[in-house]
Parts: C-alpha cells; structure tokens; sequence
C-alpha cells in the first residue's frame, strides 16, 4: 500500500516541485528577511564592484558575497 501511494505522487512531480519551491520561498525569506526579486534587484546593481577574480583560486560568487552580507545584517 505504501509503495502505490510513493508511485502515484511520482506522476504528478509539478505539484511536487510547486511544494517544495513555495518551501524554498518561505525559507529565503525567514533567511535573509527579503524576497528573491529583491536580493536579484540588489545584486544586480552591485554585482560589478563586489565580483573579485583570482589566478591562484576560485573566488566567491557575487552571489555568495551578497547572501553572507545580508544573512549577517539582522
């Protein structure tokens, strides 16, 4: 019985992904206290002068940067 209703849920996997991004959204914005529209907004206006680059190693992302940044101002 439990395996029928694992394989009845696995034809309806957009009902799923639609669960589980409403999850992601609700913990980005528990997270950072902003929603992903305004985090992209921010980092694409200061994107240029926060991206490093190095010949020795793999820098952090603007990205990266930008959600450390924001995770730590509360």
């Amino acid at each position: 019985m439990v395996e029928k209703q694992s394989m009845s849920t696995s034809y309806f996997p957009e009902e799923t992904t639609k669960e589980k991004l409403c999850d992601q959204l609700e913990k980005f914005f528990e997270y950072f206290r902003i929603k992903p529209e305004t985090f992209e907004y921010i980092l694409e206006k200061i994107e240029e002068s926060i991206t490093k680059f190095s010949n020795f190693r793999k820098c952090i992302s603007a990205k990266q940067r930008l959600a450390v940044t924001i995770s730590q101002v509360k």
